[in-house]
């Protein structure tokens, strides 16, 4: 038994109680919605405290009836919301905002005890955004507009934009209440009914986010499906009930569900993460590109994120010089419990991805590459029992080495030197995937030089910000299909156009 202070231990125990009563409230929903039917299959899935190892609850696996319950209703529901009045989609949207206000600290410490993310540095931060998600896309059901086309004097053609019908959103586990509430707030916003397939391993936090606002919203309109990627997860995606798919996660399952939906021509919108470069130029302040790594390669969410800087390239004369002050500010990073105020890098999210990251760290050392380690650990005892990985980078790596070309998804960076920015722009593209990069310095004809020849769906200068509310998000190559996170993108995302000729001569 892992023993923790008197205060951690009040409120790992605190987050427990609300998580599970998020999870009662969820089965009783479930249930209602079964009547007398099973609402689950199985003994469901067990979740773990990624901090220490310890079971924490078991997440039920939703039945094919009960699925099948869920898309009945949100088809009904879906022709009745699409046509209510655009400013009472708008209303509610903005009370959903309000209510997921409401009890945020309590939302947090949830998250953190399920996902192993730092309370302070990552959870208190995310259960800002859905909030103002949801305040974005209340503004935009009044901005859904078409086009005319004036083809000859008696010839006018005109477009309009109209739901998919009922969608089905599949949220990672990594940053899943931002994710969960861009895939509500949009496709509503768009006339769509959505249900939403839980991360197994943050299930209580959707549940408790969703019981804000489940209230507010029509019979029908949104609802969440629990359990396991490979069968709740799959029953939803491949239902004929089911109009639109939006994923995101690994580009594995993202090739799966793209097969399953090529069957019936499903329109598929896929975020499947990426091996992103960021490329340090040599009048860049040493400050600002020390404090650029930490934030780009997410350090705090202990390397978990689809957008995480990790290929850092650095021009070769200051390879010492960033690589001592990189490794300093590494080791002010204290590694603990998700939970505890002063941990700045909680664990990995599960014992599978902490032995995945460590058989990459191993493989790179066996093959002789430059591999170190850095952190300040705050309780040795449970750093071995939780899934802990320290943060690494890995020098100088050839670029065909799987640490420079497969996503590693933990707290592992590469940081490689380079002679010339065309050198450097050469490294950055040397990949299969496409979702984001970014430039660090003063020089703007250089930093807009390499924005410019990034291959890229995200492009950023001195930044490397979460999804943002009106920026068009999504990549190329394996990193996947389609956008999100913007007017643009809803408009492309959960709804399809259709073009309306006039001929004025009959």
């Amino acid at each position: 038994m892992i023993e923790l202070s008197n205060e951690l231990t009040k409120r790992r125990a605190r987050a427990f109680s609300a998580g599970e009563g998020a999870l009662a409230w969820y089965r009783q929903r479930c249930a209602a919605t079964m009547g007398d039917v099973d609402m689950s299959t199985g003994e469901g899935v067990k979740c773990y405290d990624p901090s220490t190892g310890m079971e924490t609850w078991t997440i039920p696996e939703s039945s094919d009836h009960l699925i099948n319950t869920f898309i009945e209703r949100a088809r009904r529901a879906q022709p009745k919301w699409m046509k209510t009045e655009p400013a009472e989609r708008a209303k509610i949207l903005w009370a959903c905002a309000d209510a997921l206000e409401a009890e945020q600290s309590e939302l947090a410490e949830i998250l953190a005890l399920e996902t192993g993310k730092s309370l302070t540095h990552e959870c208190k931060g995310e259960v800002t955004l859905p909030a103002s998600i949801f305040r974005y896309f209340s503004g935009l059901v009044h901005e859904i507009k078409g086009r005319s086309i004036q083809a000859g004097p008696k010839l006018m053609g005109y477009t309009t934009y109209h739901p998919w019908g009922v969608v089905a959103g599949v949220v990672p586990w990594n940053v899943p209440l931002m994710f969960m509430a861009y895939k509500i707030a949009a496709p509503l916003a768009a006339g769509n009914t959505v249900l939403i397939k839980a991360p197994e391993q943050a299930t209580a936090s959707l549940a408790y986010a969703f019981r804000l606002i489940a209230h507010l919203l029509p019979d029908g309109a949104v609802e969440i499906v629990s359990g396991s990627g490979s069968g709740a997860g799959n029953k939803l995606i491949s239902n004929p009930g089911i109009d639109k798919v939006s994923f995101t996660g690994s580009v594995e399952t993202g090739r799966a569900i793209y097969r399953q939906a090529a069957k019936d021509f499903r329109s598929v919108t896929l975020e499947l993460g990426g091996k992103n470069p960021m490329i340090i130029l040599e009048d860049c302040d040493l400050d600002k590109a020390v404090n650029g790594v930490i934030g780009s390669m997410r350090f705090t969410r202990a390397g978990q994120s689809c957008t995480a800087s990790s290929r850092i390239y650095v021009p070769r004369k200051l390879m010492d010089k960033y690589r001592e002050a990189l490794g300093l500010a590494l080791n002010d990073l204290k590694i603990g419990h998700a939970l505890d105020p002063d941990t700045h890098s909680g664990p990995v999210v599960s014992k599978a991805q902490q032995t995945r990251i460590q058989d990459y760290l191993t493989s790179a050392a066996s093959d002789g590459l430059d591999v170190k380690s850095y952190g300040n650990v705050l309780d040795e005892e449970l750093f071995t029992k939780g899934y802990f990985v320290k943060p690494h980078l890995i020098f100088d790596p050839e670029h065909e080495h799987p640490v420079s070309q497969e996503e590693i998804f933990g707290p592992v960076a590469t940081l490689t030197g380079y002679d010339s920015l065309d050198n450097a722009i050469e490294f950055a593209n040397s990949t299969d995937f496409g979702l984001s990069a970014s430039v660090w310095g003063r020089d703007i004809d250089a930093c807009l030089t390499c924005a410019d020849a990034f291959r890229a769906g995200i492009v950023q200068i001195n930044q490397n910000a979460i999804m943002l509310p009106g920026f068009s998000y999504g990549g190329i190559g394996i990193s996947g299909v389609g956008k999100e996170s913007s007017l643009e993108a809803m408009r492309e995302t959960y709804m399809f156009e259709k073009t309306n000729i006039v001929n004025f001569a009959g």
